[in-house]
């Protein structure tokens, strides 16, 4: 099964946290081009990136929905991932609510945002106008 079909069977776990930053053809875009590696986990799904930090390497689970006990079940395989990729460590992008069932790791940082502009989104060739 190519990543366009296993991403279609796994979208509706992953649209929710899409957040409107990228939508279902960006995040294919993604896929298609190496730069995300889409986990379909039965009844979760878990997309990854590889993000190189002058000093390390680092796993970054990017997006993750679905069942709750999917998802922590599957924090040992991305533990073999990391390794696997030669990464330092893993990083989860998400809500405070995460904290509470991420075994093992610690808190460094949260992201906040604020919308501007209304919140209104961009089509990608918007950015190549401005």
């Amino acid at each position: 099964m190519g990543a366009v079909d296993e991403l279609m069977e796994v979208a509706h776990f992953l649209e929710p946290a899409l957040e409107g930053s990228h939508d279902l053809s960006d995040l294919e875009e993604e896929l298609e081009n190496g730069t995300a590696q889409l986990w379909n986990l039965g009844d979760a799904a878990v997309v990854t990136q590889i993000s190189e930090w002058p000093r390390m390497r680092v796993l970054r689970v990017w997006l993750a929905g679905g069942s709750l006990e999917a998802l922590r079940a599957a924090i040992p395989a991305l533990d073999l991932l990391a390794v696997q990729f030669d990464c330092q460590r893993i990083e989860v992008d998400g809500r405070k609510g995460w904290g509470r069932v991420l075994d093992g790791f610690t808190e460094t940082r949260r992201t906040y945002a604020k919308e501007v502009n209304d919140g209104r989104t961009r089509e990608p060739d918007d950015y190549a106008r401005s």
